[in-house]
């Protein structure tokens, strides 16, 4: 009975404050500066000679996941870094000023020709 319930007991490292490496669901929500990475491997590494046994698979899920947050860190620094885009120039409408019409002035009056007059 007691093996039992060793077999269904979750490892360690499922739990928190490990089980945000370990879940990629919530991974992808997860703000990354408010994991602290270090200390998150630190503690898993020591844990695990602790208790004299070192899961390769687990580990490397690990690590995968803290790239995954590291890389997500770093983006965002890019992003902060990147210059802002300029405005977007409209062009220019160019209206010409009004034409002046001539009035009031009379223009000379031509006299129409007949044909038998050319």
């Amino acid at each position: 009975m007691l093996a039992d319930a060793k077999v269904s007991e979750k490892p360690f490292w499922l739990r928190p404050p490990w089980a945000v490496l370990f879940d990629l669901i919530r991974l992808q929500k997860v703000r990354p500066w408010d994991v602290n990475l270090n200390h998150l491997l630190t503690t898993l590494t020591g844990e695990m000679r602790k208790r004299g046994y070192v899961d390769f698979t687990a580990s490397g899920i690990a690590l995968f996941s803290s790239s995954v947050i590291y890389r997500m860190k770093s983006e965002l620094i890019l992003k902060l870094e990147e210059p802002p885009k300029p405005p977007v120039e409209r062009p220019i409408e160019f209206l010409p000023p009004p034409l002046q019409l001539l009035t009031g002035m009379s223009t000379p009056q031509r006299r129409l020709r007949t044909f038998s007059e050319r």
